[in-house]
């Protein structure tokens, strides 16, 4: 419960000042005030400001009634303190006419959130400050940094998909990693992470979080995504665990269908539900919920999550005791708006117990809705008046009582530091993921790879790919680089195979060059056969950087000899292979997800480099 300097000082339900009066008779009253003041006073300064570095956030201490919200709250309309519970899209990648109408809107309804999209840092900081500008009580504004602002924006630093960060076994880099993430994010006037995703993908066939989750294993899934929770507030950056109450286990994307969740309660609470219930009692301070109809929590046909309030007030509001702010997902999704229209979607969103509408795509319609539901005794207008200073808490909370302008100057470059491109390195190294290897006996490179070699690239990206180019250097005498397109039909594929014979060993090289890597390659089936009986081959090193799940698709990757994973494409992950094939870096990553029939989630060879040292196998 939080303070109401309205309630007469005898009926607080604050714990401590309730404890004090309890204790106080009327003649001890006057020498106690000074005191009990001071409580309440440094209290409220200590709720305003994020808690000591490494200590978790503590929503329950957030001051809906301090100074600032009180006055802030009283000076708004009945209207304005609705409009602070919607939160409308931005891009900086869009004309100037779209930006024009985006500040109309912000203009004329002064909502209370601005999520960015698409863009560029310089431009988005620019747009931020014109919008800001436009409101009489600033807006938060949030992103979808899951890896770090290259998520949304060119020009800026990408760190690795949580399903790498599901390889690696120092989380503590993972911490690192969300303040640094934190800090970028706050340079650039965001306050909103909506990050970590805390689903956990036990699903092959999800096509909308798998590369975006942990793994497949609940408690490895909680101590990984509380750690970046903790990274990112430590910097004052707000964390939005998500999908709740869990996204893993779908094969509907909800982007364009709405998911059926058909499991019992029991299965939730065992699965589901457990890294959100971590991440409560951890402190993290924002949860997004997801569309989807989960059967077992609300029986309602096609109700979406987002619009129940049996999921979002009853299971977790109340019954999990999350404090913090509730967001819904995109309201511009086929999930909500395949069986709601604009404005409804939203005004039931609102009933339901949500405290943010991210992206209504109907301004308008939604404020109406919602002052129609008030009339209606769907929900309170004392309900709304709380959002309301909620929101106001968080923004104090955020900063945004004293907003100043983000500074242009030097922008690019404080978003660019050796420092966190290093951070990017290690923690991509540390993903690094020996599957198969079996010659541990530590011979030189030179003896390995000194006779006839060839290279086979397949699906590599059109620019010049650094591991292909060192492999092929590290073959001293004849050799032959191949390119194969994923699509190449049997006549190509045969003929490739009958010219390798005269190879004395191979390196083969799987590109996946999707910035969103799926559990599919989409490899043509002459392919995918040629791909299996090079796996048969015992001289044949097999590099695959791509989704994990792709694994799946190949018959016979599990008897490879020699298999390297890498979790994504990307220059630096070209680079560290080609670094681990040299001999100079060992691999230390564990699989995070289980591949049917081929590997089981937490394998991983922990080996020195392999020319250098003798492996040390460890299954």
């Amino acid at each position: 419960m939080f303070w109401n300097p309205l309630k007469p000082l005898w009926v607080l339900k604050n714990a401590r000042a309730k404890t004090i009066f309890t204790c106080m008779n009327q003649r001890k009253f006057l020498q106690n005030l000074i005191p009990i003041i001071f409580l309440f006073f440094s209290s409220s300064i200590s709720a305003q400001s994020p808690d000591k570095p490494g200590e978790p956030l503590n929503p329950v201490k957030l001051n809906l009634y301090s100074p600032w919200v009180d006055h802030t709250f009283k000076k708004m309309s009945r209207k304005r303190r609705i409009e602070q519970l919607f939160m409308v899209a931005a891009y900086s990648n869009k004309s100037q006419n779209f930006q024009d109408s985006v500040g109309e809107i912000i203009k004329k309804y002064q909502p209370g959130g601005i999520i960015f999209f698409q863009g560029g840092p310089v431009r988005q900081a620019q747009i931020s400050n014109r919008y800001q500008d436009l409101l009489k009580v600033k807006a938060m504004v949030a992103m979808d940094a899951e890896w770090g602002l290259g998520m949304r924006l060119d020009s800026t630093q990408s760190f690795p998909y949580q399903m790498t960060l599901g390889a690696i076994r120092n989380d503590s880099l993972i911490r690192e990693m969300g303040r640094v993430i934190g800090t970028q994010l706050k340079r650039l006037g965001v306050h909103v992470n909506f990050a970590p995703v805390l689903d956990v993908n036990n699903n092959i066939n999800n096509s909308v979080i798998n590369f975006r989750s942990f793994g497949e294993d609940k408690i490895k899934v909680s101590q990984k995504a509380s750690q970046y929770i903790l990274g990112l507030q430590d910097m004052g950056i707000l964390a939005t665990g998500k999908h709740f109450p869990g996204h893993g286990d779908t094969e509907v994307d909800s982007h364009s269908d709405l998911p059926v969740l058909p499991f019992p309660r029991a299965r939730l609470d065992s699965l589901e539900l457990y890294p959100f219930r971590q991440a409560i009692a951890l402190g993290i301070g924002g949860m997004m919920v997801a569309h989807m109809n989960i059967r077992a929590l609300d029986t309602a046909k096609h109700l979406p999550s987002t619009l129940s309030g049996n999921v979002v007030q009853k299971v977790l509001k109340d019954e999990l005791g999350f404090k913090g702010l509730v967001f819904t997902d995109a309201m511009n999704m086929k999930g909500v708006l395949k069986y709601y229209p604009a404005g409804e979607a939203e005004t039931k969103a609102i009933i339901a117990g949500n405290d943010m509408v991210e992206m209504s795509t109907d301004l308008k319609k939604s404020i109406k809705g919602v002052k129609k539901a008030i009339r209606k005794g769907m929900v309170s207008r004392d309900e709304i008046n709380m959002r309301c200073r909620k929101v106001l808490a968080w923004k104090e909370w955020m900063g945004l009582a004293d907003y100043k302008p983000i500074p242009i100057q030097n922008l690019y470059s404080d978003l660019h530091s050796v420092k966190d491109n290093q951070l990017n390195i290690n923690l991509l190294q540390e993903s690094l993921t020996l599957l198969k290897y079996e010659d541990s006996i530590g011979r030189d490179a030179h003896t390995v790879f000194s006779k006839k070699g060839a290279l086979i690239s397949i699906n590599p990206p059109e620019r010049n790919v650094l591991l292909d180019n060192t492999l092929l250097e590290m073959i001293p005498q004849k050799k032959e680089m191949f390119k194969i397109s994923k699509d190449l039909d049997s006549i190509h594929m045969d003929s490739l195979e009958r010219r390798i014979k005269e190879y004395d060993f191979i390196f083969l090289v799987i590109h996946d060059k999707r910035i969103r890597p799926g559990s599919n390659l989409g490899l043509s089936p002459a392919v995918t056969k040629f791909i299996s009986k090079l796996c048969l081959n015992p001289n044949a090193y097999i590099t695959v950087l791509a989704n994990p799940y792709t694994l799946s698709k190949i018959e016979n990757i599990e008897k490879a000899k020699h298999l390297l994973l890498f979790y994504q494409e990307s220059l630096d992950t070209e680079q560290i292979s080609a670094s681990f094939w040299q001999g100079n870096i060992g691999a230390r990553g564990i699989l995070p997800v289980t591949i049917p029939g081929k590997f089981n989630a937490g394998v991983g060879i922990q080996a020195g480099p392999i020319w250098k040292i003798p492996l040390v196998f460890k299954k």
